[in-house]
């Protein structure tokens, strides 16, 4: 019920491959002996063409009028990125013997377009997109958290016009139902390093009628779909970002006081708040930075990756291990005059500026102390692991 002039590749202008309505129309159909019968000629108008407005030169539709119709419609969708003729067998046949008219469109994109990357991908934010402000900004905050994440740039992380080798599925799996499907996936890909996604811009316009797409809702799925991505496979770099913007909170609070201690040699007391502040927020900065380096340490023991981070260098060196002794060292010197005071007289009245600062000392020293344990236990888990035979299945 198709005509028999339209070939693979029979569009002047477009890359190879790029029209195949020969191979589409087979691809979700039965087989040849199951497939709806032809039973006789049905005489009628065929149109087939590409949308005019769509800038790209990619949108294309197909309609097909029988001369006896009974005045119905019947409207199929290619699937992925096939072309408008993706239906013929599976349903065009059938309806347009029936009297029914048949229209089609592709998704507004080409069928392939040659590339090396394992996830390629339609960028629906360019120049030509047409997509609501509301979404766009929405994109555009999701593409930047994630490039941030993964240190690759990427522009649209919610794009539903991909193709996917199979290859590379098991970097991708599992994935969650729902409309953050799409962001779960680019987040998996881009995080994992086993996927290299490569984004091909394509036309968008807002479709008609009422999207299912709720911002608030699926907002809130999407960043968690970013971040659980970001966790399992990376946790050490949102892990270390929390840690190094509480430092600098921390060094901020402490510019004022320091300055005023190099010049007075004392401290005023309205900054017994800035000192307590600071002393959580570095605390905070210390726990978060060890938890970083730990949770890599891990995710490459659990995920059997190869290589030596900065931050596994910096803590498997020798100066990791001066430094507590020093904190200790210096926190204690700092209050040594007050503990003989106290032993000497029964009571100490050294300004608290002292005790808060040892306070600080101390506890990033236990807290680097307790790190060095854990990692002396990953070091013999990995061993034990490396050295146990894994038995298949």
């Amino acid at each position: 019920m198709y005509l028999k002039g339209i070939f693979n590749n029979s569009v002047a202008g477009l890359p190879a491959f790029a029209f195949t309505p020969q191979t589409d129309r087979g691809v979700i159909a039965p087989s040849a002996a199951k497939r709806p019968p032809i039973t006789k000629v049905v005489p009628g108008v065929q149109i087939n063409a590409r949308i005019a407005s769509d800038p790209t030169r990619q949108a294309r539709f197909l309609l097909r009028l029988p001369t006896d119709w009974n005045g119905r419609l019947v409207v199929a969708g290619a699937s992925g990125t096939r072309s408008e003729f993706n239906g013929d067998f599976a349903w065009s046949d059938y309806v347009v013997q029936k009297g029914y008219a048949y229209a089609s469109q592709n998704k507004g994109t080409l069928n392939f377009q040659f590339t090396t990357a394992t996830d390629p991908l339609g960028c629906r934010l360019n120049q030509d997109s047409r997509m609501p402000w509301l979404r766009r900004v929405g994109n555009v905050l999701f593409a930047s958290i994630l490039t941030l994440l993964s240190s690759t740039r990427v522009r649209d992380t919610a794009s539903g016009m991909r193709v996917v080798r199979r290859a590379c599925l098991p970097e991708l799996l599992p994935l969650p139902d729902g409309l953050h499907f799409t962001p779960a996936m680019s987040a998996r890909a881009m995080l994992s390093g086993g996927v290299r996604i490569v984004e091909i811009d394509m036309s968008y316009a807002e479709r008609d009628g009422r999207s299912k797409l709720r911002p608030g809702r699926d907002g809130l799925r999407f960043m968690r779909a970013i971040l659980d991505a970001a966790l399992l496979y990376r946790p050490a770099r949102p892990l270390a970002m929390l840690g190094l913007a509480w430092l600098g909170l921390a060094v901020v609070l402490m510019l004022t006081p320091t300055a005023y201690y190099l010049e007075h040699r004392s401290v005023q007391e309205w900054m017994i708040y800035r000192f307590v502040v600071s002393h959580l927020a570095g605390t905070l900065a210390g726990l978060l930075l060890c938890a970083s380096y730990l949770t890599d340490r891990i995710v490459a023991m659990a995920l059997n990756r190869r290589g030596t981070t900065r931050a596994e260098r910096l803590f498997s060196g020798r100066v990791v291990w001066v430094v507590p002794p020093v904190l200790l060292l210096v926190g204690g010197l700092l209050v040594l005059p007050s503990f003989f005071e106290l032993v000497r007289t029964g009571s100490t009245y050294e300004h608290w500026s002292r005790f808060i600062a040892m306070s600080f000392c101390w506890v990033l020293a236990a807290i680097i102390g307790v790190t060095k344990v854990i990692e002396y236990v990953l070091d013999l888990l990995g061993a034990q692991l490396a050295s146990t035979p894994r038995t298949p299945g």
